[in-house]
C-alpha cells in the first residue's frame, strides 16, 4: 500500500454543496434555451440570456449562503489539516519516518541537479 499524504480524512458536508448540481444544471438549461444553444428560435434572445443568468445566479448565491458551513467550523477543519512536512518534522527522532518522501533524501541528486 502507498503512503497517504494525510492521515486524517476530511469530513464531507454534502448539504453545504447542495446548490452546486442545481447551478450546473440550471446554467446548462439557460445556455440551451439561449442564442448559444441549438434552437433556431431561442426562448432567451441575446441580452435576455444575460438577465436570466443574473437572476438565476442571485437565487443560487443566496441558497449557497443559506446552506454554507459556519466560519468557525471551516476554521476548525483547516486547523485539523496536517501537512506532510509537519509530519516529517514531528518524527525527526526516527530517521526512516519520511523515507518515502523524496525531499528527505539529501544524499541523492534531484532530477534538476543532474
Amino acid at each position: 500500500m502507498g503512503r497517504r499524504l494525510n492521515s486524517q480524512s476530511p469530513q464531507l458536508d454534502l448539504k453545504a454543496a447542495s446548490w452546486l448540481p442545481a447551478y450546473l444544471v440550471g446554467m446548462g438549461v439557460i445556455v440551451y434555451l439561449s442564442d448559444f444553444g441549438p434552437m433556431s428560435n431561442p426562448i432567451f434572445p441575446l441580452w435576455w440570456d444575460i438577465v436570466a443568468v443574473g437572476i438565476f445566479s442571485a437565487i443560487i448565491y443566496y441558497w449557497a449562503l443559506a446552506v454554507a458551513l459556519p466560519a468557525e467550523r471551516i476554521e476548525a477543519m483547516i486547523g485539523d489539516v496536517v501537512l506532510p512536512e509537519e509530519e516529517c518534522m514531528g518524527a525527526a527522532d526516527e530517521p526512516m519516518a519520511c523515507a518515502g518522501d523524496p525531499s528527505s533524501r539529501e544524499d541523492e541528486p534531484l532530477a534538476r541537479d543532474v
